[in-house]
């Protein structure tokens, strides 16, 4: 699924996902069984680690057909998707807290100022 880009360069790397991804799917086939990831869609890919591991392995399925695709052009996406809230290091170790995303019924959105607003 695709949200509507911010800006007109995340519009043309989508758009370059999309088409790479339709090369690379004519030129060889995905013939494995599909996953069954069940609640995993919720519990994993709806944060920005693994968002963003799933990204690169996109990225790096696409190299090995020989379709290049930087995922540094895709992590506008993950860091707009996910703002960073804060960061703190302790001990060597930095935690970083980002907004994850939420699934929600279909609800009327509005945008209010850097967010989404759901009047309910």
């Amino acid at each position: 699924a695709f949200e509507m880009p911010q800006n007109e360069r995340m519009a043309v790397v989508q758009m370059l996902l999309v088409r790479a991804l339709v090369a690379r799917f004519a030129r060889e086939p995905y013939t494995a069984p599909l996953v069954r990831w069940g609640t995993d869609l919720h519990d994993r890919f709806m944060l920005p680690h693994f968002l963003w591991k799933d990204a690169r392995d996109v990225c790096d399925d696409l190299a090995r057909v020989g379709i290049r695709v930087d995922e540094e052009w895709i992590r506008p996406f993950v860091e707009c998707r996910f703002p960073i809230f804060g960061t703190v290091e302790l001990d060597g170790v930095l935690l970083e807290i980002r907004s994850a995303a939420e699934p929600w019924p279909t609800l009327g959105e509005e945008s209010v100022g850097s967010v989404v607003a759901r009047y309910v």
